[in-house]
């Protein structure tokens, strides 16, 4: 067996006798451009450098550990409105993540209301509501001793809810603090000596982002971004990236993380740059490459972004 079919190996294992501890929310890689997914409180990016998109379509997929076929996936979709009076917004939020037996699916109604000190300078209080299904499927497993049961599949749904505050400075200035899942969680599946347990914990999520325009149209930019992460018990971690937008039609951005993780980041802006559309779409791709020489043997990360603003 070589070094990579051993950590498959235990990582499978891992996966399968041990408690399903710390079951967490999936994590993005273009996490600037869905900040939405991270605090209910956040606006379509598109609105904060012009109100006029006051409507947004979004969807997401990432494929983590490429090296492996039974590694994570998540895919999620995203509809938010604003009304003419920009008092508040509203959306729903769809969501699915699979590691191999494991899974999650999730659909979340979301509202914020607005608090403004001016039309471009105004602070936001938002909340998410929904329900989330856990699962296991414990049958798909093979094992070498066909006498061997690891229990029978199973899922349970449960009600999920976050929190988050959004502060907007003109068109330069964002920053938030979230909390996207407000409850704990402790469970189990299986019966007798089959059980596992889930223990969801607390997320807090704390995010800013800052514009460097380069010219007067502000069709070119720089993008500062940052994404703490602290859960109870787990180092604290930060993202970091930085953005370069040109002229309103492609950007490319690179970062890194505390977990010993690259960024790459590259994009094209179809609609006001290219004249193309009446609305505005971004379509992205990102890699991450992981520099620790452990996790580097199960592959890297691909991400796929698409945001439609009207």
């Amino acid at each position: 067996m070589n070094t990579k079919g051993i950590y498959i190996f235990f990582i499978s294992i891992f996966l399968l006798i041990t408690p399903l501890l710390s079951q967490q929310l999936p994590t993005f890689l273009n996490y600037s451009n869905n900040w939405q997914l991270l605090n209910p409180a956040a606006s379509n990016p598109d609105f904060l450098r012009d109100d006029y998109y006051t409507t947004a379509l979004a969807a997401n997929y990432r494929k983590q550990w490429s090296g492996i076929e039974t590694a994570p996936t998540t895919q999620s979709l995203l509809y938010s409105w604003m009304p003419e009076s920009l008092k508040f917004h509203t959306g729903l939020h769809l969501l699915n993540d699979k590691t191999g037996v494991l899974g999650l699916s999730g659909v979340y109604g979301q509202f914020a209301y607005r608090i403004p000190f001016n039309r471009k300078h105004f602070l936001s209080v938002g909340l998410n509501a929904g329900l989330v299904q856990y699962r296991t499927k414990t049958s798909q497993v093979r094992l070498l001793d066909a006498n061997d049961i690891l229990g029978a599949d199973a899922n349970k749904i449960y009600p999920d809810f976050g929190l988050g505050i959004y502060y907007q400075y003109d068109d330069w200035l964002y920053a938030g603090v979230s909390v996207p899942q407000v409850f704990g969680l402790q469970t189990a599946f299986g019966a007798g000596e089959q059980i596992y347990e889930l223990t969801r914990l607390r997320h807090y999520y704390a995010q800013t982002r800052i514009n460097w325009y380069q010219n007067r149209s502000k069709s070119t930019y720089f993008s500062f971004n940052i994404w703490g992460k602290y859960l109870p018990n787990v180092p604290l971690t930060f993202d970091a990236t930085i953005n370069y937008y040109f002229d309103d039609v492609f950007w490319l951005g690179l970062g890194g993380s505390t977990a010993e993780v690259a960024h790459l980041e590259i994009g094209c802006i179809i609609g006001d740059g290219l004249g193309y559309l009446d609305g505005l779409m971004h379509v992205g791709f990102g890699y991450d490459y992981s520099l620790s020489a452990a996790t580097n043997l199960l592959g890297n990360t691909l991400e796929l972004s698409v945001r439609y603003s009207w």
